[in-house]
């Protein structure tokens, strides 16, 4: 045993004496046990935060899906509530402005009605009241006249012609089946289509709502001549438009 040991001892000196190191076989096998202990440690370390990392990406993983979970339920809830504010304020401000002249049952009918139809387009429905409001006061079966009582061929509570309906109609590229613009729905659609057609054509509300009153063609022709447009249709839609929504948001 002590010859062995001296052996492997003796034999496994790297460096002299002269040089002040001893480094033994014995010296090696211990250091590179260390080394290949202090790798395998290494190792595992890495491969646990690898593991640890990995699991904390999942973690956030669900947590970003449960939250963009709960954004989306809190969206739709408050889109949901939104259309049930809008369509108690469309109710409402009809009530306000028919009061006994029409029953609960007609009144939820064309609430209903010009919220469908105004949504549609993007339109605040209290905007399509006040424009119903002066045109007709509501009466569905109103037929225009103008100032020396002879029919201008308006019909219904938006008060559009079938001459109109039939134009806008071929630019959409529709075909135009019978269209009974005393009906309530039909007239409100075709209305609210073809203020949306000025819309687009104007470029604002305004000048679309006053070529509504008057006809794009006068419209034009006056812009062309530079002249200002006439101001009292516009003015009595939005001053109903400001008394509805006064009256139907006060109450919250």
């Amino acid at each position: 045993m002590k010859k062995f040991l001296k052996s492997w001892l003796g034999d496994g000196i790297l460096f002299s004496l002269r040089r002040g190191l001893w480094l033994s076989r014995l010296n090696a096998t211990i250091v590179l046990l260390v080394i290949i202990t202090t790798y395998i440690w290494q190792y595992w370390l890495l491969a646990h935060g690898q593991r640890k990392l990995e699991q904390t990406r999942e973690n956030v993983s669900k947590y970003h899906s449960l939250i963009m979970h709960l954004e989306e339920v809190t969206y739709e809830e408050n889109k949901q509530f939104q259309l049930t504010l809008k369509a108690d304020e469309t109710f409402r401000a009809i009530q306000t402005l028919l009061g006994p002249r029409a029953s609960l049952e007609e009144t939820v009918k064309l609430s209903n009605i010009i919220l469908e139809q105004s949504k549609i387009y993007g339109y605040d429905p209290l905007l399509i009241i006040a424009i119903i409001q002066v045109e007709s006061q509501f009466r569905t079966s109103a037929s225009g006249k103008n100032q020396n009582g002879e029919p201008t061929g308006a019909l219904g509570l938006m008060q559009i012609k079938p001459s109109t309906v039939k134009s806008v109609a071929m630019k959409l590229g529709k075909e135009l089946s019978h269209q009974n613009l005393m009906d309530a729905e039909t007239n409100v659609s075709w209305g609210i289509t073809y203020l949306t057609r000025l819309l687009l054509y104007f470029g604002d509300i305004r000048t679309a709502i006053i070529a509504y009153n008057i006809g794009s063609g006068k419209v034009e022709s006056k812009l062309a001549r530079g002249e200002i447009l006439p101001k009292q249709y516009h003015q009595q839609v939005m001053n109903i438009y400001s008394t509805i929504q006064k009256r139907v948001q006060t109450t919250y």
